[in-house]
């Protein structure tokens, strides 16, 4: 198996829950994350 392509997202999504938006170190939280898309030569 070869890797033949690998993509990436980054995504920064606000927490928001209806009231008064949550702080960490005084600024509002995120919820952070790195999507990954490996793709192969075999087509997964």
């Amino acid at each position: 198996m070869t890797i033949r392509r690998v993509d990436t997202v980054a995504l920064s999504l606000p927490f928001e829950m209806g009231g008064p938006k949550p702080l960490f170190a005084g600024k509002p939280r995120q919820m952070e994350m790195l999507l990954v898309r490996v793709e192969t030569d075999e087509g997964r």
